[in-house]
């Protein structure tokens, strides 16, 4: 059964674009999320369903943190488990969770709870703990989703089943949260099964590449604010250029800004940063989620195409617009020639993931291939600029990065997309080699 995906395991005889749920594949996850956003733009019933049912699960816990009812609280995360039979989210091997269970669902219920955006009732969705709580990843997020919509994907599942002529057996669904019980109920249901395990399929329109928002992106949404704020102030962090241009270098911003407030005000590190500024800055905050939901688009079924039969035994025919994909032997992330290959965002986060450079790095080659996507430039200037993030990333790997090198891709990828170019700003090699 290696890389089988779910069509030819039940012999649909369909290709992705013929399914309205993500053809998973059976031994392994696929590298796909859940997204909060992605039912809340949708018109859709179902979709309006689940959406109700993720305001309202978190609307709950916020409430259960500000009056103290520790005890519900605890139980809503603890209850959450490893959504195992979605097959979604970021394993590389044979499918698993993420860790969410009781041990991980009280570390983030204390987390949330001591957390003064909660405290004080700033956050507004779930999205939000992604911004400023420590603990919550896309990952986490995209598992709690998935944990509290599982009733509406039973019958999605069943569903598409009928449709299909899928036989399905009556399994242990997993448990489903009672609102009107406040507590998780265990729950019997007709599914596939596939070696004995039960699975639960996602429409595609539900599923994203990436979150539609993220604590670094926001960041560099931060940090411009601070810039222009400390231009404007004529504060001592602006400095002249030999040409008279007045600036102040986003580094400078990094240190003297933000990680002295996290110090000086003793916050949960970066988000703790994010919520201190939201806060003094709610404006800012509306404009990025305002613009986070307008770009939260279903994966195109074309390129879901691609990542759904990178991970299967069955390649995809790389021609025309599809040559930017890589598959097959490519899933890691690099090209035959020993290039890095930063087309196919898939592969480079599997690549990224597997890396020895920093953190920070990782987040931030991560952040700016994201970037790319939604910059309106003609696809020939977007594969130029995946090219050098390739390349940059390549550079960075070495032992001893070659600055000179650094700087030259930097220029080229900066003078494409300045918005690129801030995000890899964040990166101390990158910053040192151009002298932010």
């Amino acid at each position: 059964m290696a890389n089988t995906r779910f069509s030819q395991h039940f012999e649909l005889e369909k290709s992705q674009a013929d399914l309205e749920f993500v053809d998973i594949p059976l031994n392994t996850d696929i590298r796909l999320y859940v997204d909060p956003y992605a039912f809340a733009i949708s018109n859709d019933n179902w979709y309006i369903e689940c959406n109700n049912s993720i305001v309202g699960f978190f609307n709950s816990l916020i409430k259960c943190i500000r009056t103290g009812n520790n005890r519900i609280g605890l139980e809503m995360l603890g209850g959450c488990r490893e959504p195992n039979e979605t097959h979604l989210g970021q394993s590389t091997a044979s499918p698993r969770g993420r860790g969410l269970g009781p041990e991980k669902g009280r570390v983030l219920y204390k987390s949330l709870s001591e957390s003064e955006a909660a405290k004080t009732g700033f956050l507004e969705d779930l999205n939000d703990c992604e911004l400023m709580i420590p603990g919550f990843g896309p990952d986490t997020i995209s598992d709690i989703s998935i944990n509290i919509i599982r009733g509406h994907l039973v019958s999605f599942t069943q569903n598409q089943c009928k449709l299909h002529g899928i036989p399905s057996q009556r399994v242990r669904a997993g448990k489903i949260w009672n609102p009107a019980k406040s507590q998780w109920e265990s729950h019997f249901s007709s599914l596939p099964v596939v070696a004995d395990e039960p699975l639960l399929l996602v429409p595609r329109d539900a599923v994203r590449i990436e979150s539609s928002v993220s604590a670094k992106k926001f960041e560099a949404r931060a940090i411009d604010f601070l810039v222009q704020e400390n231009l404007d102030a004529h504060t001592s962090l602006v400095r002249v250029l030999k040409n008279g241009e007045r600036v102040v270098h986003k580094k400078t911003i990094k240190e003297e800004v933000i990680q002295k407030r996290i110090q000086q005000k003793e916050l949960q590190g970066l988000k703790g940063f994010l919520f201190d500024f939201a806060r003094e800055h709610p404006e800012v905050l509306v404009d990025y989620k305002r613009e986070a939901i307008e770009r939260s688009q279903p994966v195109p079924v074309d390129q879901l195409s691609i990542i759904v039969n990178n991970y299967s035994e069955v390649s995809v025919e790389m021609s025309g617009d599809n040559a930017n994909f890589v598959g097959g032997d490519n899933m890691g992330g690099v090209v035959g020639s020993g290039q890095i290959n930063a087309h196919d965002i898939t592969a480079f986060k599997g690549h990224i993931e597997q890396s020895q450079i920093s953190e920070d790095a990782r987040e931030a080659l991560l952040s700016a291939r994201q970037e790319v996507e939604q910059l309106v430039i003609s696809e020939g200037e977007k594969t130029d600029i995946c090219d050098d993030i390739g390349k940059m990333t390549s550079e960075l790997e070495n032992a001893e990065p070659d600055s000179g090198r650094i700087s030259t891709i930097f220029d080229r990828i900066n003078k494409m997309a300045s918005s690129v170019g801030a995000i890899l700003k964040g990166i101390a090699a990158v910053a040192s080699a151009i002298d932010v």
